[in-house]
């Protein structure tokens, strides 16, 4: 998504000098994205044996957006509560959430359907049948650990 908003703006279609563009750009991709994203999260849900697609696409169609939606709407409580400028208007609040549930909900749906009724991904090697023994790892190699080190750095 990023990727197409980057080469809408290399060709000038989001300039500098129309304020809010560039998120308007991405609320409006992001919408019409959650068909593609569903198409493939049924798809792979198909191929790891699944079988409610309905299920799948509302966690496809709620579990991200309402996460973030829902951060949005909370944090804007305090710039309400400040009385700024920078709060986004409730009407705005509003419109953002008819426009999920108007455009990206049916979509992601209809992705969702779609998806369900393609065949499911061929895994590239055939898996063997009888599972092998796991090593006990030592301490230091868990990931919390070889993970942590790396970045420690990072922490002022």
């Amino acid at each position: 998504m990023i990727l197409i908003i980057i080469v809408f703006a290399m060709f000038g279609m989001l300039s500098p000098a129309s304020r809010g563009a560039l998120m308007t750009a991405a609320i409006v991709l992001f919408m019409f994205m959650g068909a593609a994203a569903s198409y493939h999260a049924a798809r792979l849900y198909k191929t790891l044996k699944g079988s409610d697609w309905k299920k799948g696409a509302l966690l496809t169609a709620t579990l991200y957006p309402s996460t973030f939606f829902g951060m949005g709407f909370f944090l804007n409580f305090f710039i309400w509560g400040e009385h700024s400028s920078g709060a986004v208007p409730f009407t705005t609040m509003l419109a953002l959430l008819c426009m999920w549930f108007g455009i990206s909900f049916p979509l992601v749906f209809g992705g969702s359907y779609f998806g369900f009724r393609k065949q499911p991904y061929e895994h590239p090697v055939r898996t063997n049948q009888i599972p092998r023994q796991i090593p006990e790892q030592v301490w230091y190699l868990h990931p919390v650990f070889a993970g942590h080190r790396p970045n420690c750095w990072q922490v002022p």
